[in-house]
Parts: structure tokens; C-alpha cells; sequence
């Protein structure tokens, strides 16, 4: 879908009704998403959950995977209910892990709930609830970078009504029982739920070998740089793969020539 750059000014104002102010003073954004818990793990009372999904949710908007920091979230990666961070975490996330390669990009993650018998009764209900699947959506409470947001266009250039935050850093995620984004979901085991794969991107040899040089080195490089190396060797060994098939392909084709001749 196509898109055009707005002003920070008018991004805020077309989503001020979704907007809440936390205790910092710093104004954040919710998006749900909803699923069947099937991965639930009874023994350690987690499930795998798609956090957060790049499909455009029910406002019609879009969060960007890779474009969301998630720094802060991780060294304090909290879990609650509902989105009430001013009462009792009921566990911790896990394992997050992005997908900006797939169909649609997303980032999952494993909630952990805080083991049973505790003096919180809320923790234990809501094992309960999820387990049975009487609730089973995830929610990113989130700060968007206001400068870098974009109308998303129809394909005639009107605008759809949708928004797409390029830039955002995450808050916090939590269990909730009303979604806004169908693609985000509890997992299941028994399958996953990419579809399809988007279009590779095309990698450059030269920024891969120079971030392995940055390592070599032992300077410091970023998660994403690391995800690039490895998407770029797994992209050249993929394509090793292609052209051996093709020639084999090409091998058996000439044989069956000869023998028919």
C-alpha cells in the first residue's frame, strides 16, 4: 500500500482519542491482537504469542517491526493485564524474536506467568482463563516517533484512514480481551501461522562483510546488523541451493536426450 509523510502535528491529532498518559507524562499507544492458545505449556504456564503484527489492525493502521525499539522493554519486560502497569505484573515476556521477512512482519515472544499459589490471585486467573482460551489476545502499549508516521494511501491516492508508525519504542505488552489486530495471536504448536514469505530483499555482500569486520574487530554492532549477516548468508546459501537444483535440473534433461536419441 502506498503512503505519504505527514507532519508530527497531524499524526497526533488524527489518533489523540487512542492516546493515554502514563505516570512519566509521556503520552503512549495501544495495539491488540487475538488467537487460539494452543501452545499453552501447562508446566510452565507460558504461551507463544505474535506481540505484535505489521498487518493494518482495525483502526486501519500499521506498526513497523523493525522499526520498533525494543531496548528499554527488554531489560524490564513486565507482563500485565489489560494494560494496568499500576497494579501487579502477572509475568514476564521471553524469547522475543522479530520476523521482518515474513508474511506479514511481526515480533512474538513467549509469556511467562509467575508460578501458582502466590499472593496474587489475579496471576492465578489469568492461567486459567488463558489455558481455557477465554483469553487469548496480546496488546503493545508503545511511544510512536510522531516525526516519522505516514498516511497509508489507497491505491487510487486517497487516504485510506490508516496510519503507518515507522518509528516507534515499546512500552510494555500485555494480556488483553479485546484485540485490534487479527494477525497477532496466541500461537499454535500444531503449525505457524506465516502463510506465506515476503520477497527477500536484496543483500550486499560488501555491508555484510564490512559488519563481520566491525566484529572481527570487536566493535560493537547492533541486533540488527548481527540479523542482517545472518539473513545475508542464509539469502547466498539459499541461492547456492537454487542454482545446483537447476543444474541438476538441466544434468537429468540433457541424459534423457541421449538415451532417447
Amino acid at each position: 500500500m502506498r503512503t505519504s509523510r505527514i507532519s508530527a502535528d497531524e499524526a497526533h491529532h488524527l489518533r489523540r482519542d487512542n492516546l493515554r498518559s502514563g505516570a512519566d507524562g509521556r503520552e503512549r499507544m495501544f495495539k491488540s491482537i487475538e488467537g487460539p492458545p494452543s501452545s499453552w505449556d501447562s508446566t510452565r504456564r507460558s504461551a507463544r504469542f505474535v506481540m505484535t503484527s505489521q498487518a493494518r489492525d482495525r483502526a486501519g493502521d500499521s506498526v513497523v517491526t523493525a522499526g520498533i525499539d525494543t531496548t528499554a522493554f527488554e531489560r524490564n519486560p513486565s507482563a500485565f493485564l489489560n494494560h494496568d502497569s499500576t497494579g501487579w505484573p502477572i509475568g514476564r515476556w521471553e524469547n522475543l524474536q522479530k520476523k521482518p521477512y515474513a508474511n506479514p512482519p511481526r515480533m512474538e515472544g513467549d509469556l511467562v506467568l509467575l508460578e501458582s499459589g502466590g499472593p496474587v490471585a489475579l496471576i492465578d486467573q489469568a492461567a486459567w482463563m488463558l489455558s481455557r482460551g477465554a483469553i487469548r489476545g496480546a496488546s503493545i502499549g508503545f511511544i510512536p516517533d510522531w516525526n516519522a508516521i505516514e498516511k497509508l494511501l489507497e491505491s487510487d491516492g486517497s487516504w485510506s484512514g490508516g496510519l503507518q508508525f515507522n518509528k516507534s519504542e515499546l512500552l510494555e505488552v500485555s494480556l488483553v480481551n479485546v484485540p485490534a489486530n487479527a494477525d497477532a495471536l496466541a500461537k499454535a504448536l500444531a503449525g505457524p501461522i506465516e502463510r506465506t514469505r515476503s520477497p527477500r530483499p536484496n543483500f550486499s555482500a560488501a555491508t555484510a562483510f564490512g559488519i563481520i569486520g566491525k566484529i572481527q574487530a570487536g566493535l560493537r554492532v547492533s541486533r540488527e546488523e548481527r540479523r542482517y549477516v545472518d539473513d545475508c548468508i542464509e539469502d547466498a546459501n539459499l541461492r547456492q541451493k537454487v542454482a545446483v537444483r537447476k543444474r541438476l535440473a538441466l544434468l537429468e534433461a540433457q541424459i534423457k536426450r541421449a538415451r532417447s536419441s
